[in-house]
């Protein structure tokens, strides 16, 4: 009887999802593609009987946001958020961490204010990835995500895997934010940016958080607007007042 429950309860899930005005998938313990209802067909513009059963890696390829003439979807920023525990200082709402969450949040609530599309990438333990979405309200979608983020990898930034995706993804503008004062970042970041790609740094001043004195070791270069946010600093101000993430 055992064996028979997984099934059972796709079932069960199966029917339920098509009562749902709700986009809805239902994917197996494997991450298979098993059923997915009328409302989601609409978006993904094809019926679960054209498709039906597919792999994770075949559906996750198949169904990629895509703008309605089928044109990979385009982020005008994408955020990346390093949560690389070994370069975070400090303890509850006055530690690097929650800094670098809540100025995420910021920049993500600015840039949607004005219509345009955010993605973001953490440098978490799961290695993170939010794209924009024509239909979903993405600035929700990384508020949920900002509200759990933690600084639980082992991966410094320069290392992290970010960096391939974001190379393979449309956008126009990367912001990173980090207190991580080593210059393989930076040198990753203008391997990658691409033609006609803004640069944006937010840099933690970790020592102002209680971490070691640390000189920056790097040059960011003209063509790169360096932020940096100490302890106490009002950077919703900052946004605000300097116009800090500026899209062509």
């Amino acid at each position: 009887m055992e064996r028979k429950q997984p099934d059972l309860v796709l079932i069960v899930a199966r029917s339920f999802a098509t009562k749902l005005a709700t986009p809805t998938l239902i994917a197996d313990a494997r991450g298979d593609l098993v059923y997915f209802n009328d409302a989601a067909a609409e978006v993904l513009g094809r019926s679960y009987l054209d498709v039906g059963k597919l792999p994770a890696s075949r559906w996750q390829e198949l169904f990629k946001p895509r703008t309605f003439d089928e044109q990979p979807l385009t982020a005008d920023i994408w955020i990346v958020l390093d949560l690389d525990r070994k370069v975070h200082f400090g303890s509850g709402e006055e530690s690097t961490v929650e800094y670098a969450i809540s100025l995420a949040a910021s920049v993500a609530i600015q840039i949607h204010s004005r219509g345009r599309k955010v993605g973001l990438i953490g440098n978490d333990a799961k290695g993170t990835l939010l794209e924009p979405h024509r239909v979903v309200r993405q600035d929700r979608v990384i508020l949920d995500y900002l509200a759990i983020a933690q600084a639980d990898s082992d991966t410094d930034l320069a290392s992290a895997l970010a960096w391939e995706k974001i190379r393979r993804l449309p956008r126009r503008a990367i912001a990173v934010i980090t207190p991580s004062p080593d210059a393989a970042w930076v040198h990753t970041l203008q391997a990658i940016r691409g033609r006609g790609t803004s640069l944006i740094a937010f840099y933690l001043d970790a020592t102002t958080f209680g971490g070691p004195d640390r000189t920056l070791s790097f040059d960011l270069g003209s063509d790169v607007d360096l932020y940096v946010v100490r302890q106490g600093d009002d950077f919703s101000r900052l946004l605000r007042t300097r116009d800090a993430v500026r899209l062509n």
